[in-house]
C-alpha cells in the first residue's frame, strides 16, 4: 500500500484540440469486415491469442493463480465450445460439441468439473452467435444485447431492454436463441483518483473534452527501442486526438482507437509535454497498490479475495468470479464487442457506477498480494439480483496497442 499527496500545480499542456476523430484501423480489421462476419471474428481472436502466448501473457504462464488452467487446456484440446465458472457451486463446466468423444479426464486437480454434451457443435454457435451481431447491428433501435453459450440451456443466451416486439423479431430473425428480459442489460459507464499528474497511476478519474468522465486503466510499455509508456482506456470514451485531463492536470492524449466494431480500446500518450506512466493502480483516492503482472484469466474465483475492479468514482471493489472469457456485447450507436470477460458478483452487490469505464480489472496475488491484471471494464448490468461487469481482456487490450504491462518494478 502507499500513500500519494497531491501538489498544486497549473495545467502545462495546451495541444490542439480535434472535434472530429476519425478513427484509427488497425492492420488486420478490413473497412468491409466486422465481428458480424465469423471468419474475421475468429481471426481476430487467433491473432490476439498469438499475440498472447508471444509476449507471454496467457494464463499458463501464471497456473499457480488460476485454478482453472487444467481444465481450460483440457476443453480447449478436446474443442470444446467453452469452458465457465458457475459461482453458485463453485464448479467448473466444459461444454463439448455434439462430435467429442464421452471419455472423462482424469484429473484435474482437485477442481470440481461438469462435462456437457451439447447438441450443436462450434460451427453451430459461432454461426448463432453473427446472426445475433448481425441483428443487433441493425436493428435501427436504442436497446442493448449482451450473449454468450449458455452450458446449462444449451443455446446462446441472449440478455436484452429491448421491448417485446424487437425481441420477437430476434426470436423470427434467430429461432434457435434462448432470450431473457433485463432493465438494465449493459450500461457503458462514461460518466476528481481525482487530480492525477504525472507519473500518472491506473484507475484515475479522467475526462475528455465533449465526452465525459471515465476512468484510466493501467499503465503499459511500447514495443519499441524506447519502451515509451502510456496508459489505456475504454474507446467509447473519447475519440481520436482528444486531449484527455484528470482534474486540473494534463494527463495525455488519445493516439490510436480501434475500428469500431472490434474493440473498446484507446491508448493515451504524452503529447507536447512529456508525462510517465507508472505500475501504481488507485484503491481509493489517496491509496494505491502495485502492479506485478498482467495476463488473461481463468474462469473462477481468482486471486485472495476473487476479481477486483478500481473505478476512478466507485474505487476498489473485489470479490467477483469470472464466469466466461467469451462473452458479446451490443451497444446502440457503438457496435458490437466479442471475446469480452464476464464478472458476476451475487446479491445485486453493484461494484461500479458510471464514470467507471476503463478501470482495471485485476485480482491480488497470492503470494505478493499484488495487483495482477486480468482486463479493462467497460461497463455493467443486473439480471435476476446478479450484478455483472464487462470487460476486454488484457490480451486485447496488448495487441491492439502493440505494448506490455508495465509493472511496478520496471
Amino acid at each position: 500500500m502507499s500513500i500519494r499527496t497531491f501538489i498544486p500545480r497549473v495545467l502545462l499542456c495546451t495541444a490542439a484540440v480535434t472535434t472530429a476523430a476519425v478513427p484509427l484501423t488497425i492492420a488486420s480489421a478490413q473497412a468491409a469486415q466486422t465481428i458480424a462476419d465469423t471468419s474475421f471474428r475468429l481471426g481476430e481472436q487467433a491473432k490476439v491469442r498469438a499475440d498472447a502466448e508471444a509476449h507471454g501473457s496467457t494464463a499458463s504462464f501464471f497456473a499457480d493463480q488460476m485454478p482453472a488452467v487444467k481444465v481450460e487446456n483440457w476443453g480447449t484440446a478436446q474443442g470444446a465450445i467453452g469452458t465457465y465458472f458457475n459461482a453458485d457451486t463453485n464448479s467448473y463446466v466444459v461444454a463439448l460439441p455434439k462430435t467429442a468423444p464421452a471419455a472423462l479426464p482424469a484429473d484435474f486437480g482437485g477442481q470440481p468439473v461438469t462435462i456437457k454434451h451439447s447438441t450443436k457443435s462450434k460451427a453451430d454457435v459461432d454461426d448463432t452467435e453473427s446472426q445475433v451481431i448481425k441483428f443487433a447491428q441493425g436493428a435501427g433501435h436504442a436497446n442493448a444485447f449482451t450473449f454468450d453459450y449458455d452450458a446449462d440451456k444449451d443455446a446462446v443466451l441472449v440478455t436484452t431492454d429491448a421491448p417485446p416486439e424487437v425481441q420477437s423479431a430476434l426470436h423470427q430473425a434467430v429461432p434457435q436463441v434462448v432470450i431473457e428480459s433485463s432493465p438494465t442489460t449493459f450500461r457503458q459507464e462514461s460518466a476528481d483518483q481525482f487530480n492525477d499528474k504525472t507519473p500518472h497511476y491506473g484507475g484515475a478519474r479522467i475526462t475528455t473534452q465533449t465526452i465525459g468522465n471515465c476512468t484510466s486503466g493501467f499503465s503499459m510499455v511500447n514495443r519499441n527501442a524506447a519502451r515509451t509508456p502510456y496508459s489505456v482506456t475504454a474507446a467509447h470514451c473519447t475519440a481520436l486526438h482528444y486531449n484527455v485531463a484528470s482534474g486540473q492536470y494534463f494527463f495525455g492524449q488519445v493516439s490510436s482507437i480501434p475500428q469500431p466494431g472490434t474493440y473498446d480500446v484507446a491508448k493515451i500518450e504524452g503529447c507536447c509535454v512529456p508525462q510517465n506512466y507508472v505500475g501504481l493502480l488507485y484503491r481509493s483516492r489517496y491509496d494505491s497498490t502495485q502492479v506485478n503482472g498482467a495476463s488473461d484469466p481463468t474462469t473462477g474465483h481468482l486471486g485472495l479475495n476473487g476479481v477486483c475492479v478500481a473505478g476512478g468514482f466507485t474505487g476498489e471493489r473485489c470479490g467477483a468470479s469470472v464466469v466466461s472469457l467469451n462473452t458479446t456485447v451490443c451497444v446502440p450507436f457503438y457496435g458490437c464487442i466479442h471475446g469480452l470477460i464476464k464478472y458476476n458478483k451475487n446479491n445485486n452487490d453493484a461494484m461500479t457506477q458510471p464514470g467507471d469505464s476503463g478501470a482495471p480489472v485485476y485480482y491480488h496475488e497470492g503470494h505478493t498480494g499484488l495487483a495482477h491484471i486480468i482486463g479493462m471494464h467497460l461497463g455493467a448490468g443486473t439480471k435476476n439480483n446478479i450484478w455483472s461487469g464487462y470487460a476486454e481482456k488484457y490480451s486485447s487490450v496488448s495487441y491492439v496497442t502493440n505494448g506490455d504491462i508495465r509493472r511496478f518494478t520496471g
